[in-house]
């Protein structure tokens, strides 16, 4: 184990971290950890189902302080959850999605069909009229003749130019405001993690087809309900979409 005079997680000690009020009192000890993908987050639960107001969070060092033994598990990945027997026992790793590219390819389609089928037939996502996005609050609408609107969050995921050839992660893109893309941000890091150079260069030749195929990535990564791809004068800007609402006209 590592010295616990030296801090051994790449995060912050005041990242802000989920756990339960059993393992705050010191009643049970921690058997289950994740490090999430959608906001890089971390769990440290005691293995046994969650209810909703035993939940707490504080900051990691606080975790880490309670059990040091955590440095042993530091370096799981994100996207990965370690589970141990009891304290004594050994962790043992496993990941949430595959580790093979084609095999994460496949699944991320399978994952954003099964929810674009769920948006087209709960909301209609293909018979509005109109579309408009904000960077700023990170929503997409859509609208239309009929008195409601359709309002989802988003999450831009980065765009291809037709005109050189290239996909360009909206992590490195200036133009793109940090709320609009920041859980993408965290995706940079999964790919550096698990050797997937697509997801970690920031700039690669490409074409409509890469473009959907990362942004399907991003939505089973992310958790996202949908994707979207919006038309610009030199190529497509794709989307993850979370939080649909339907919402009346003011």
């Amino acid at each position: 184990m590592r010295s616990p005079e030296i801090w051994p997680f790449d995060d912050p000690r005041n990242l802000a971290t989920f756990t339960v009020d059993e393992v705050l009192s010191g009643a049970k000890p921690i058997l289950h950890v994740s490090h999430d993908v959608s906001d890089g987050g971390w769990q440290f639960l005691t293995g046994e189902p969650v209810e909703l107001e035993h939940a707490k969070l504080v900051c990691l060092a606080d975790v880490v302080e309670l059990d040091p033994s955590l440095a042993e598990i530091a370096d799981l990945r994100l996207g990965w959850s370690a589970h141990r027997e009891s304290v004594a026992a050994p962790w043992q790793r496993t990941p949430a999605f595959p580790t093979e590219w084609t095999e994460l390819v496949r699944e991320a389609h399978a994952y954003a069909e099964a929810q674009q089928e769920r948006m087209i037939r709960e909301h209609s996502l293909l018979d509005w009229e109109r579309f408009d996005y904000q960077q700023e609050g990170a929503v997409l609408t859509f609208s239309g003749a009929s008195a409601t609107r359709l309002v989802v969050d988003i999450q831009l995921v980065g765009s291809v130019s037709t005109k050189s050839g290239t996909w360009l992660w909206a992590w490195d893109n200036a133009t793109i405001l940090d709320e609009a893309a920041e859980s993408v941000h965290v995706l940079r890091k999964y790919g550096a993690q698990h050797g997937f150079e697509k997801l970690s260069t920031a700039k690669w030749p490409a074409d409509e087809v890469d473009g959907w195929e990362m942004a399907v990535v991003a939505c089973l990564l992310l958790g996202g309900e949908g994707v979207y791809r919006v038309p610009g004068q030199d190529g497509f800007l794709f989307m993850v979409l979370t939080n649909p609402q339907l919402l009346a006209l003011s």
